[in-house]
């Protein structure tokens, strides 16, 4: 999400399920820098929260890009499969920091405003209930204690399992998803941000491919400025998670096949090293086929010199299959934040400002 030339990278796994129980557990990968992709350590920690959140969303959040760093904040989720949430954590703190305006299941978010906003859109709320409204997340101040909502602008459908990806600074891509009547999605939508209430979302070119729960970011394409959008995996109209990968280059016409995922995978995590501008890398960590869960991390990488792309696997696993989960790249003194022993009050109850234990483990 986001990158930091020259320093340590920190990505972090979080919530899913492994098949028997929601995780509370959360696990780092850490870099050496920015080119490599050989991940030296691996730590196993506990948040506190509430309990396990699956298919959550979320970003990383700063109430002031010059004075703070930012940090993880995680929005909606399950908790079962009848149980949805509306509420959102700041990683670290056990109590709830804000509320959407409605339980999300399975929704999408991008950070716009210069980091400030966390835009979280459609979702799900009950077996048949799917949202094509939004929420714009923001701190309250500069404790990054609170968040508050407000009413965002409505999607183009209903939707969930879908993807939200900022294209550039002024614009943002939609695509995929599932809609009311379990109705797989295969359009493709774009609008400028800050949106304008009078404009509308606007059609691009539909994928080949409709799928929901899937992988998707934003890399560099083959010439200086070019973007390209990825939708890699997802479950597809037959019920089966998939390999497949598209891209779609931004100005092109229409979506082209991208080199396939080295295995077929729905319901994993994804996320670039970029925030503000394009990557060259797409991470793609655990996820699912059928009722087998994954350990395995994988990156989509695009050479910037000739736009071609392929996947590795990494070296290391992760200790817990896993799908349904939430990647972050963490800023080094976000993270640095997060390394807390777990401290107890006079009462038995947990420190506000101690909540995140950290144990190395072998991977």
């Amino acid at each position: 999400m986001v990158s930091y030339s020259g320093d340590k990278r920190y990505l972090m796994i979080v919530g899913g399920s492994n098949g028997r129980e929601r995780l509370r557990n959360t696990e780092v990968l850490v870099f050496s820098n920015a080119t490599t992709n050989d991940p030296r350590k691996c730590y196993h920690t506990t948040w506190h929260s509430p309990a396990g959140m699956e298919l959550p969303t979320g970003g990383l959040l700063t109430p002031d890009p010059v004075l703070h760093h930012p940090v993880p904040v995680l929005c909606g989720g399950g908790q079962s499969t009848s149980t949805f949430l509306s509420k959102c954590f700041v990683l670290g703190r056990p109590d709830p920091a804000g509320s959407l305006s409605v339980a999300r299941y399975a929704a999408a978010s991008v950070v716009v405003n210069n980091g400030k906003t966390l835009w979280v859109t459609g979702g799900k709320s009950g077996s048949d209930v799917v949202h094509n409204s939004t929420d714009l997340m923001e701190f309250l101040d500069t404790s990054m204690h609170f968040l508050e909502s407000n009413k965002g602008f409505k999607l183009p459908k209903s939707l969930y399992g879908h993807c939200l990806e900022k294209v550039n600074s002024s614009s943002v891509i939609l695509y995929g998803g599932e809609g009311e009547s379990s109705v797989l999605n295969n359009k493709t939508w774009t609008i400028s941000w800050p949106i304008n209430p009078s404009e509308a979302w606007i059609n691009m070119a539909p994928m080949a491919y409709a799928r929901k729960n899937h992988a998707c970011g934003v890399l560099n394409g083959p010439s200086e400025g070019a973007v390209v959008v990825v939708a890699a995996g997802g479950t597809l109209i037959s019920g089966d998670a998939t390999d497949i990968v598209e891209f779609f280059l931004v100005g092109d016409e229409n979506w082209k096949l991208g080199p396939s995922m080295p295995k077929s995978l729905a319901y994993a995590g994804h996320v670039t090293a970029s925030q503000s501008q394009a990557a060259t890398k797409l991470y793609v960590a655990a996820g699912s086929f059928k009722s087998k869960k994954y350990r395995k991390v994988f990156i989509l990488e695009c050479s910037i010199i000739n736009g071609a792309c392929d996947w590795e696997e990494l070296p290391i696993n992760l200790s817990d299959e896993r799908s349904s989960i939430l990647a972050f790249f963490l800023h080094p003194r976000a993270y640095a934040s997060l390394q807390m022993v777990t401290s107890e009050t006079e009462d038995g109850h947990l420190s506000q400002e101690s909540t995140t234990t950290f144990h190395v483990i072998s991977c």
